[in-house]
């Protein structure tokens, strides 16, 4: 009875514990396209022109 007990409260440690684990793995994976993401992929340059009426300021 007793290994049983003790088989039972290990299988229910180990539900508990591995999709924990599994949630952290799946993070580091993702993070490292995220930042990609954010930092180079994301980067832009403008450049605008002003085109002014010479003439009459008024």
């Amino acid at each position: 009875m007793k290994l049983m007990t003790g088989l039972a409260i290990g299988l229910i440690c180990l539900c508990v514990v591995l999709p924990a684990a599994q949630a952290q793995d799946a993070r580091e994976r993702v993070q490292p396209a995220f930042d990609h993401y954010r930092g180079k992929a994301s980067y832009t340059t403008v450049e605008m022109v002003i085109h002014r009426r010479r003439g009459n300021a008024g």
